[in-house]
């Protein structure tokens, strides 16, 4: 019997104008086995990841602390369910399109703001849904593919007026996220968030040979800890980060750690090459984008457990690379190919990288349907692997709250 209980959640990202992380909107459904009746009751849907009790006790570890923009219905709405929230929460309800800005509704959306819980109407297309909330809102979530200029322009004017935060969905270029940005826009969502503008190539930091040869070698079962010292002692920079990961990670720890051989000591092999490659990748990225190192470093680790779910044995590190490199292009501001011709990568993983070949590239698919909650891309490429479906839930869960760790610690 399909576990009932399982609720399938992924997160979109909200960024201000200067790039930094604000939020999630998180997308949800429940469990293979009562899909049909998930996707067809919004209502359901919405309470199951109100009540589910991995959520509600783990909220912080998905959102990192932020908002969490959560759909609601008219039933839900009216209903008062929304006062369940605290706003120490971060809870920020969310009106989708089908919900009508009755005296009801109006009413329902007071109650919920007097008590610090933020509302944000969805969908916005035109001045007039707008103007039929009367104020009764905080966050105006604009499509901005739908919005015609007139139209975008007036949705701008009622907002300022009722003092709102605009926020701008469906940002799927740069050349979208910079008109957003000229038009006035507070927030902004969508396939385009984090992508930096293209830098030249010139200016590609290029990854050092000393990492590449730790890298490896902590890939290797039979490296030793003075061969992994020597080789850390290398790069003073990585010596110095590394050495402050790990009294971070140790601070339980009544003695502080000291020197990179008691580091190696202290870290089991599998936790030192997260690390390791963690640092590697945080010095890579010329922006420092918080945003683009917590996806990557969220993909290498759920690849890492799929494989691990799948029985890769020996294999799950390389998943977990393919995982850290998949947004590089990103991080660098360059075409990913271009990006890997200066990685020392054999053809399997690179095939896995840029053409999402392979086990490793299905399983790097996968990642990236569920982080963005394309859910008939999830249970085909499940299908595809052999894969439980139900598994992938808790690897996400755990997969984000080992990320936030990671990145906060490094």
């Amino acid at each position: 019997m399909a576990r009932a209980s399982q609720l399938f959640i992924a997160r979109q990202p909200i960024t201000d104008r200067a790039g930094d992380l604000r939020g999630y909107e998180l997308l949800f459904r429940g469990a293979s086995a009562d899909l049909e009746a998930i996707m067809a009751d919004a209502t359901r849907a919405t309470a199951r990841l109100l009540t589910d009790g991995v959520l509600v006790d783990g909220l912080g570890s998905l959102t990192g602390g932020l908002p969490a923009f959560v759909n609601f219905t008219e039933t839900l709405l009216v209903g008062d369910f929304g006062l369940a929230l605290r706003p120490v929460d971060g809870f920020v309800v969310e009106l989708a399109r089908d919900v009508q800005p009755t005296h009801k509704v109006l009413a329902a959306c007071r109650r919920l703001r007097s008590r610090g819980v933020p509302v944000a109407v969805d969908d916005i297309e035109d001045a007039s849904r707008l103007l039929d909330f009367e104020g009764n809102v905080d966050f105006a979530k604009v499509d901005i593919m739908a919005a015609k200029p007139n139209d975008l322009a007036a949705i701008m004017r009622v907002g300022r007026r009722h003092h709102l935060r605009l926020l701008a969905t469906n940002v799927e270029s740069h050349a979208r996220y910079e008109a957003a940005c000229q038009s006035g826009f507070d927030y902004f969502q969508g396939w385009a968030i984090g992508r930096p503008a293209l830098v030249s190539r010139a200016s590609f930091p290029g990854i050092p040979a000393a990492h590449f040869h730790l890298l490896r070698a902590l890939r290797d079962p039979n490296v030793s800890v003075s061969e992994l010292d020597q080789l850390v002692m290398a790069d003073p920079s990585l010596a110095y980060r590394l050495l402050r990961y790990a009294n971070s990670a140790r601070a339980a720890q009544v003695h502080p750690v000291t020197s990179i051989h008691r580091a190696l000591l202290l870290f089991g092999q599998a936790e030192l090459r997260r690390a390791v490659e963690l640092l590697i990748l945080s010095g890579l990225s010329s922006l420092r984008s918080p945003l683009l190192l917590l996806q990557a470093v969220t993909r290498a680790r759920f690849c890492e457990t799929t494989a691990f779910r799948l029985q890769k044995g020996d294999q799950c590190p390389d998943y977990a690379l393919v995982g850290l490199f998949s947004n590089l292009d990103l991080l660098l501001g360059i075409p990913l190919q271009a990006a890997l011709a200066n990685v020392p990568l054999d053809a399997v993983t690179l095939a896995a990288l840029l053409r999402r070949e392979g086990s490793m590239g299905e399983v790097l698919g996968l990642a990236i349907a569920y982080e963005a909650g394309n859910w008939d891309e999830v249970r085909r490429a499940s299908k595809r692997l052999g894969l439980n479906e139900n598994l992938l839930p808790a690897v996400s869960f755990q997969s984000v709250r080992n990320a936030h760790h990671l990145v906060s610690a490094a």
